[in-house]
């Protein structure tokens, strides 16, 4: 895929660090198959976004579910191979005919979040790559670049048939399990600059703790900040873990009942293929606000005002924008754009396009 075929926002204080410069070398530059790894706050997504508006290669992004795919501008590894929401084996992988031009001019495939991608899944990647390109090398000869961290989201085998299934024909269901891998090879590269932290003790513990190596000190350091009499419920700036998103959305009901100001709903527009597959939307179809709401953002800003995560306050709603209090200050947030794409094959430019 071509920069100019998709736009691609990189954060306004992105650095190209050395050790990113080295990384990216390898992406773009060779032909090595590579596995990117690293600690939460590493830049892995941000890594991607930079190979991804610079590359020349013909690319596509995948994930294994829709709201990672979203969040990367990438399509679904099911969705693009067609594969079936089940155990995939040999028999169940078919040529596409509207993705066979697409796929047999492919110079590289990324999957973001690869701890997620059970083993007969990247098998059956390999198998429909083989297929469609008529070539028996490790995924059709493709370099194939996996992001992700192993510490984070595993794959998802719930029923005892699939745990079974694993336990008889894989050492596990970690991509890394597939058969693919005994005549594979890759490049390991991890991550180790943190950017979304910069205090050295709470990194340290939080890098125990992903280890399971917190010591007594560091629980004593951390248990100091727990009071047994504070109260969320009547409390400003702070968030409830909740295990359902019932119980969320029910703290959420009472807190805005309880501000006098008025309503205003923000009903989102949809068209295409967004407006069918509800599961992929990042947020409630209709957000409720009034001033004095607390509220998080779902997505980074463009000029770093505030990241995915940040809590701030309405501070006054208008019909095409709101306002919202940030650490220690106001700003202006407009109508976002959320994007689900998919991939095609331009036979006269030559290109993959988004």
């Amino acid at each position: 895929m071509h920069p100019s075929d998709q736009h691609i926002d990189l954060p306004a204080n992105f650095e190209l660090t050395e050790e990113f410069a080295n990384i990216h070398y390898r992406m773009e530059h060779t032909w090595d198959n590579l596995y990117i790894t690293g600690k939460a706050g590493t830049g892995k997504s941000t890594l991607l976004s930079y190979f991804r508006k610079e590359t020349a290669k013909k690319v596509v992004v995948l994930a294994p579910t829709g709201i990672a795919a979203l969040n990367v501008g990438g399509v679904t590894i099911h969705s693009f191979f067609g594969l079936p929401p089940r155990l995939i084996v040999p028999d169940e992988v078919h040529v596409l005919r509207h993705q066979k031009k697409l796929i047999q001019n492919l110079d590289t495939i990324v999957i973001d979040e690869i701890s997620m991608v059970r083993a007969d899944v990247l098998d059956g990647i390999n198998w429909s790559l083989q297929m469609h390109r008529r070539n028996n090398e490790p995924f059709g000869g493709v370099q194939m670049i996996f992001i992700g961290d192993l510490y984070q989201l595993a794959p998802v085998v719930s029923d005892e048939e699939s745990k079974e299934y694993f336990g008889e024909f894989y050492d596990g269901p970690y991509f890394f399990n597939a058969d693919v891998f005994s005549r594979f090879r890759m490049h390991i590269f991890q991550l180790k600059q943190i950017f979304r932290q910069d205090d050295p003790d709470f990194i340290r513990i939080l890098n125990n703790i992903r280890n399971n190596e917190l010591s007594e000190d560091e629980l004593r350091e951390l248990n100091e900040r727990y009071d047994p009499t504070f109260d969320i419920m009547h409390q400003e700036g702070y968030i409830t873990l909740s295990s359902t998103n019932a119980i969320a959305n029910r703290i959420n009901v009472i807190k805005l009942l309880e501000i006098q100001n008025k309503e205003l709903k923000y009903k989102a527009k949809m068209s295409g293929i967004f407006e069918q597959k509800k599961k992929l939307w990042p947020c409630d179809e209709t957000l409720s606000l009034k001033k004095g709401a607390q509220v998080m953002m779902i997505r980074n800003d463009r000029e770093r005002r505030w990241v995915n995560g940040s809590i701030g306050t309405v501070g006054s709603i208008l019909k095409d924008y709101i306002e919202v209090f940030i650490n220690g200050e106001m700003h202006e947030v407009e109508k976002e754009t959320w994007e689900t794409i998919r991939y095609e094959w331009n036979q006269e430019s030559g290109k993959v396009e988004a």
